[in-house]
C-alpha cells in the first residue's frame, strides 16, 4: 500500500500519480507487500528532519525512514519539492520528473539500496534511471504521469 501527503504550503503534485509510480518500484523490486507513505514537504520541514534524525544540517532533496522490524517492508520517504523547483532544470527536467525521481530514489533507499560508495551508487543510479526513463517514455506515448 502506498500513499501520498502533501504538507507543502503551495507546491501541488497529482498524488495518485506518484502512488503509481512508486507501487511499480515496490513491484518491479519484488517488495512484496511494502506499506510506503510519501510525504510531499517544502525545505524547512525537509531540513529539521534531516537535522533531527541523521544529525546532518544541510539540505537534500529526499530522506528515506525505513519504519518496519519484520519481513514487511514498510517506510517513509520524505520529497522536497523545494528543492526539485529549484534544481529540475540543472538536469534538463521537469518539475514532475524531478519529483519522481526523488520518489524512486527514496524507495530504492527503503528497498535497501545505498549510494555510499562507488558500485553501491552505480547500482542504485541504474535502478533509479530504469524507472526514471520507463516513466519518461510513457508520456512520451501519451501515458498520463507517470
Amino acid at each position: 500500500m502506498v500513499t501520498v501527503y502533501n504538507s507543502h504550503p503551495v507546491e501541488t503534485v497529482a498524488g495518485d500519480e506518484l502512488t503509481v509510480l512508486v507501487e511499480q518500484v515496490l513491484h518491479g523490486e519484488s517488495a512484496g507487500d511494502a506499506i510506503v507513505t510519501v510525504i510531499l514537504c517544502d525545505h524547512d520541514e525537509h531540513q529539521e528532519l534531516h537535522l533531527k534524525y541523521l544529525g546532518h544540517d544541510y539540505p537534500t532533496d529526499v530522506l528515506a525512514f525505513s519504519l518496519g522490524e519484520g519481513d514487511q517492508l514498510e517506510g517513509e520517504v520524505y520529497v522536497d519539492l523545494d528543492t526539485a523547483r529549484e534544481r529540475h532544470s540543472e538536469f534538463e527536467s521537469s518539475f514532475e520528473m524531478e519529483v519522481a525521481r526523488y520518489a524512486i530514489h527514496g524507495t530504492l533507499h527503503l528497498l535497501g539500496f545505498d549510494d555510499h560508495d562507488s558500485d553501491s551508487r552505480s547500482r542504485m543510479k541504474t535502478r533509479e534511471d530504469h524507472y526514471v526513463n520507463a516513466l519518461a517514455k510513457r508520456r512520451s506515448h501519451g501515458g498520463t504521469e507517470p
